[in-house]
């Protein structure tokens, strides 16, 4: 885990997303995809090469662009 309960709970604010999409189905956690994020920033690994314990590639794309 990257990130402790702690700053978790003062990131968590700034990045809150719907609790559905357009469509209706249910986000992703946000925590598992910021994790993603900085387990790819850490690493250097491509989005295609995240274990699989993350979400899939597609959601961290979207949400870091979201984000940024």
């Amino acid at each position: 885990m990257f990130v402790s309960d702690e700053q978790w709970a003062v990131l968590r604010p700034g990045l809150e997303v719907p609790k559905t999409s357009r469509f209706g189905r249910p986000r992703a956690d946000a925590r598992a995809v910021f994790e993603a994020i900085l387990f790819m920033l850490h690493t250097g690994i491509q989005w295609q090469d995240l274990p699989k314990t993350f979400p899939p590639k597609s959601t961290g794309h979207d949400y870091l662009s979201l984000w940024s």
